[in-house]
């Protein structure tokens, strides 16, 4: 249910019972919840709506009221543009996104209902990265964000760029589950690519993309199907090594259980490279995690549908959506477009913040999600900054920018 409201100035005596009676007539019929109130002190009159078709009825009440003598609108505390007051903040074990739209109320995340995962879904523009930088910045445990455009270059201390010459850090199987995702190899690109992985684990001692390539170019080329396989194999691989412009420390792995961490992705060039980087990173924490070796650690995913997309497939980030919970590892994936991630994503998130979605086909897929299909209607109206915020029960919540 999603509640608005309309606010008026009272600037002359009214008699407020032909209102009560149109608000009740409107209501029943509706089947909304609906009341009015009338602040003294203040000389405002405000009228609250509760349903699913709150938008569209407040509208009509509006301009029903407007045309009334002595009155004139004005506006809520609770609409578009509103910041949260200083000094309402909780204390340590929250999240504080902004007010409720409805009461005016401050609205905050128990960062325990995060541990079970989150996502935050919405069209460009609609304010996703806003609230996700939010939740970055008031996360107090060990977090890091896999940031693909550059976004939180003003809000971290610590960004910086992942080496791809020194992956030794990673398992083998992890190394081989990171290529393999971000590169969408075939039966036999994978087999070439673990036998010279092997090789490279075998003889010891740092190695890179570089090396994986220069090894595999000196494979035998015994049969028709290595030879195709190896040199498409090394189209892939090229694109990891196209040099970009990363303008922050270049670190490795062994770095990211530091915390607090922005992991700059928008310096390297090839989709190939930023998928590479967001898996080997997911897939080292992993590792770290279950190994008992990695603290309570909380990763942003930002443009998570090209790391945990929809496939046949379960990727790394797939496994730490359904497992990761239980080893202090939790994601928050961040995405304009939900129906292609994995499905693992939204089924396996406990908190779902629902900005504004233009896309019908992907609001009704959010709306299904939270158990209300026909919720999708409020998701398309949602305007810039505002959520509806899904865990036990819907909020609708102004996200502040502060």
């Amino acid at each position: 249910m999603i509640c608005r409201r309309a606010c008026f100035k009272v600037v002359d005596d009214l008699d407020l019972t032909p209102l009560i009676s149109y608000l009740s007539q409107v209501a029943e019929k509706s089947g909304c919840d609906a009341k009015l109130t009338l602040n003294v002190s203040r000389k405002t009159l405000v009228c609250e709506v509760c349903c699913l078709r709150s938008k569209k009825l407040i509208d009509v009440i509006k301009a029903r009221f407007a045309a009334v003598k002595g009155l004139k609108a004005s506006k809520c505390f609770g609409s578009k543009g509103l910041t949260a007051p200083s000094g309402w903040w909780p204390l340590s074990g929250s999240v504080c996104l902004g007010v409720e739209a409805f009461t005016g109320s401050p609205f905050c995340l128990d960062e325990r209902n995060l541990r079970r995962h989150a996502v935050i879904v919405g069209s460009t523009g609609s304010g996703k990265s806003t609230t996700a930088k939010k939740i970055f910045k008031e996360l107090a445990h060990n977090k890091l964000v896999l940031d693909w455009h550059g976004e939180y270059r003003g809000v971290a201390k610590r960004i910086e760029c992942i080496s791809l010459n020194r992956l030794r850090s990673l398992g083998q199987l992890e190394l081989m589950d990171a290529l393999a995702n971000s590169l969408k190899l075939t039966d036999a690109q994978y087999y070439l690519l673990m036998k010279v992985v092997q090789m490279l684990y075998a003889k010891g001692g740092e190695f890179g993309i570089r090396d994986i390539i220069f090894y595999l170019k000196s494979l035998e080329e015994l049969s028709r199907w290595i030879r195709e396989s190896k040199y498409s194999l090394l189209r892939k691989l090229e694109m990891l090594t196209v040099r970009g412009t990363c303008k922050f420390e270049i670190t490795d792995l062994e770095s990211l259980t530091e915390g607090g961490l922005v992991i700059d992705l928008s310096g390297y060039v090839t989709e190939y490279a930023k998928k590479f980087v967001s898996h080997a990173v997911l897939a080292y924490l992993f590792a770290k995690a279950r190994g008992g070796e990695l603290k309570r650690t909380y990763v942003i995913v930002e443009e998570a549908h090209n790391v945990i997309p929809k496939s046949s497939e379960l990727s790394v980030a797939d496994k730490i959506f359904m497992e990761g919970r239980k080893y202090g590892l939790h994601v928050i994936a961040v995405t304009q477009s939900p129906r292609a991630m994995s499905e693992n994503v939204m089924k396996n998130s406990y908190v779902k913040i629902i900005h504004g979605i233009r896309e019908v086909d992907d609001a009704k897929y959010v709306a299904e999600s939270v158990g209300d299909p026909s919720l999708w209607k409020e998701i398309i109206s949602l305007d810039v900054g505002e959520a509806i915020v899904a865990q036990r029960k819907l909020a609708r919540v102004i996200i502040s920018n502060s």
